[in-house]
């Protein structure tokens, strides 16, 4: 059987988008498939964006796979990286009928003799899920589509966590922009707060409203529904994981701040990432965002079911959730790792030129991977590779003074 003749009834009965193994499978030149005999993986990233889908990319450049990217002109920057095996623009859009979009990638199924295709961006997730049984290719593991709308919906996965017991800030759901003004100047809804979309990627749309006299910052909401929250007083922190059916592969949990990137411990965390994975039996990469309180409490914000803006970072620090996907692939890393283990980038590392003796393996790794393909890294900090993201005057501070530590 050639690449070529692998249909999509073949390939969900080898395993689907569940990343089953594959040992049966033979190419016409006798190498198994999927096996990574012979060859590396050969991966297909869909993207409609940069900056995300390039973090995803290295992860799979790292665990050996060539990654050919099928892209926008808002993705060109993949044209300036040396570790991107070819990057070709897309000719058909992922709104509506996405039958001429499965013909393409199919198509460049055949003419890159892709092994694995895997969704870069948040705006193209739900299209590739819908797209998935029809391609010609196995498919990264991820949600179904039912799945992934009850995770990425921020109001329906805080309605989740309260069925569950997991503690949320307190949510309100309001149709339009005049109807949460009325709230506020009422006293119905108390400042400060947190306004943010139910579905949009990373921070865009999210601000706070710390009093009455920031109501001029509603003016700027062009989405609706709008979801209110309490706001909690604290640090920013997230989880991580990688699961199966909703099994716990790999997990981590982690924070940024001062230009270092951390893992710490917390029974806690796990404890109801269990409850949230045995509720929805999900599979893939998941990414939640939490708030931990001045009383040392966790509240639970969101879920990012998808691949996150500081997955790299978490390859740095020794998990990559990317080969947890890849079928009969050995595992580098680890899937916990030890609390404590940091990452300095540029900011960290900056920090203690005066001591170098105290940077780790870990922060010149770091340095290395950027060196390895500067440009991106290079376009993005100038601005180049724009997200579209809120500027800092609206967006939500991420840390209150004298709020606790996350434990090392």
């Amino acid at each position: 059987m050639t690449s070529q003749e692998i249909t999509p009834a073949a390939r969900n009965a080898c395993g689907g988008t569940a990343g089953a193994t594959l040992v049966t499978q033979v190419r016409q030149s006798g190498e198994l498939f999927l096996r990574g005999g012979g060859r590396p993986y050969n991966a297909l990233l869909l993207t409609d964006t940069f900056r995300l889908a390039y973090r995803a990319l290295r992860c799979f450049r790292a665990a050996g796979a060539n990654v050919h990217v099928l892209g926008s002109k808002n993705s060109k920057g993949f044209t300036y990286s040396r570790l991107c095996s070819s990057f070709h623009y897309r000719y058909n859009d992922y709104h509506g009928d996405l039958s001429p979009l499965i013909d393409e990638i199919n198509n460049l199924i055949v003419k890159l003799d892709i092994d694995m295709i895997a969704c870069g961006d948040h705006y193209m997730v739900r299209p590739f899920i819908k797209m998935s049984s029809e391609l010609n290719a196995l498919c990264f593991p991820m949600p179904t589509i039912d799945q992934y709308e009850l995770l990425n919906d921020k109001w329906r996965f805080t309605q989740l966590c309260n069925d569950l017991g997991v503690r949320c800030p307190r949510s309100r759901l309001f149709k339009n922009e005049t109807v949460l003004r009325a709230a506020i100047e009422c006293g119905e809804v108390t400042t400060p707060c947190m306004v943010k979309p139910v579905n949009f990627d990373g921070s865009r749309g999210v601000f706070a409203v710390r009093s009455r006299l920031e109501l001029h910052k509603l003016e700027s909401i062009e989405f609706s529904p709008i979801l209110v929250q309490e706001f909690i007083a604290g640090h920013d922190i997230c989880a991580s994981v990688y699961c199966d059916k909703g099994e716990i592969r790999a997990f981590m949990a982690h924070r940024y701040a001062r230009g270092t990137y951390r893992t710490f411990e917390s029974s806690a965390i796990r404890a109801d990432l269990e409850k949230i994975l045995a509720a929805t039996k999900t599979s893939g990469v998941l990414n939640f965002d939490m708030r931990l309180g001045l009383d040392g409490a966790v509240y639970w914000l969101e879920c990012n079911p998808r691949f996150f803006m500081s997955i790299f970072n978490s390859y740095l620090a020794g998990v990559s959730f990317v080969e947890f996907g890849l079928p009969n692939w050995r595992i580098s890393g680890s899937s916990f790792p030890a609390a404590g283990t940091s990452v300095r980038f540029f900011k960290g590392v900056a920090a203690e030129i005066l001591h170098p003796w105290r940077l780790t393996r870990r922060d010149l790794a770091y340095l290395g991977a950027v060196l390895a393909d500067p440009l991106p890294w290079a376009r993005e900090a100038l601005g180049f590779e724009s997200s579209g993201f809120l500027p800092p005057s609206v967006a939500a501070p991420s840390v209150t003074a004298g709020a606790p530590e996350p434990p090392a």
